[in-house]
């Protein structure tokens, strides 16, 4: 069962960091004026 736990925990951070990444891809995309060049590749990664 702890198994499980960990493999739902795990599941539930690659969610959350997907949403962040889309999130700030997002942002970049709708005022790319406000990013630096250094920025916008850190986004992409």
């Amino acid at each position: 069962m702890t198994a499980t736990n960990a493999s739902n925990t795990d599941w539930t951070t690659l969610q959350q960091a997907e949403d962040v990444a889309y999130f700030r891809a997002d942002l970049c995309l709708y005022s790319p004026e406000s990013y630096s060049l250094k920025e916008k590749r850190g986004v992409s990664l």
